[in-house]
């Protein structure tokens, strides 16, 4: 017998002499309703799945539309014992936001504050996703869906398989995240992203602003190493941001990568490997070394591929293989022309 777990979140407010509240209702099937809570972070709400956290197979078939700020967690582990590992979760069906009224998406698979995160999978089959731009942020918006998410602790194995959905601007897609809020020496390694159009061919839309990014791993203070990025057979006119094996703002990147093969899309940049600069990394160099980048039998239009980009130390060893493929040059401006390197470094 299935289970279900029912949301409700108030839409309007109707009546004048009697104030009369009206409720959408959002019903996640398989889910113990007595093992979760929703709790209120702020200005929005998080679902917590606290009991199981290791070894759940979950399927995700929304009856209703998720309209709010409503954080999911799957496997969350706040108390700082055990490990969260194995765990699946699959999202066939069910769209958060819509494209009049974008909202707050993330969605992890696995969460732990304080402990590893290892070997979890994140499936997205369908739905589709529009997340809203944050505020005084030009840059990054409301929308992040990972397999794996630590605070402190580190993360290794973590996979999200894309073979269907719609993801709008500002959506982040993330074999394993941990946002700036982490200022200690996490590490990252094994982790991925894979797209693919094994199912319904994912499509990935920019409405003129940030395109959507995919990241193999994504964390602040970390080393991140052997992570990577695959794309293939995507042929749809989607558009991103960001395609990256591996991402840190302080730490070490080494032999994370990107692939693809057989697909046609346009992007601002490819990197292997990248360290961003920022405040704590300036005193501090870093090393990028032995990432990479291959493409095959594919139709780009890009501003940068780098196998390594270092914005905080030296890029050492970095690969760029390309063969069988039509590059299209895009300069981000005038000041600045597209071009392909097997790394670069300032600072």
């Amino acid at each position: 017998m299935k289970k279900s777990l029912i949301y409700k979140t108030l839409i309007a407010v109707l009546g004048t002499a009697s104030i009369q509240p009206i409720y959408a209702t959002t019903t996640f099937e398989n889910f113990d309703p007595y093992s979760s809570s929703i709790t209120q972070e702020g200005q929005h709400k998080e679902l917590h799945l606290k009991t199981q956290l290791s070894g759940y197979d979950y399927d995700v078939e929304l009856e209703t539309d998720i309209s709010d700020a409503l954080h999911l967690y799957f496997a969350y582990n706040d108390s700082g014992n055990g490990k969260v590992e194995g765990n699946t979760l699959t999202w066939t069906q069910g769209n958060i936001g819509s494209a009049s009224a974008a909202t707050d998406v993330y969605v992890f698979a696995a969460y732990s504050a304080d402990t590893d995160v290892n070997n979890n999978t994140l499936n997205i089959v369908g739905g589709a996703f529009y997340p809203q731009k944050l505020s005084g942020n030009t840059e990054e918006g409301a929308g992040k869906i990972a397999a794996a998410k630590s605070d402190s602790a580190s993360m290794y194995g973590n996979k999200v398989v894309v073979s269907g959905g719609y993801f709008n601007t500002y959506m982040e897609i993330i074999g394993a995240y941990s946002n700036d809020q982490s200022e200690t020496g996490q590490v990252a390694s094994g982790n991925s992203v894979e797209v693919n159009d094994s199912n319904t061919a994912p499509q990935f839309h920019s409405n003129g602003s940030v395109a959507p990014s995919l990241y193999g791993a994504k964390l602040h203070t970390a080393d991140v190493h052997n992570n990577r990025v695959t794309v293939s057979s995507l042929n749809n006119d989607s558009n991103f941001s960001n395609i990256v094996g591996g991402h840190a703002a302080s730490g070490s990147i080494s032999g994370n990568g990107v692939e693809i093969s057989g697909s046609a899309f346009k992007t601002e940049n490819i990197y292997g490997g990248r360290i961003v600069l920022d405040d704590f990394s300036e005193d501090y160099p870093y090393s990028a070394t032995d990432n990479d980048v291959h493409i095959q039998n594919s139709e780009i239009e890009f501003s940068v591929i780098a196998a390594s980009g270092n914005e905080a130390g030296n890029s050492n060893n970095g690969t760029v293989y390309i063969a069988d493929t039509t590059l299209k040059p895009v300069p981000q401006d005038t000041d600045t022309p597209a071009y392909i390197t097997g790394g670069y470094s300032w600072n």
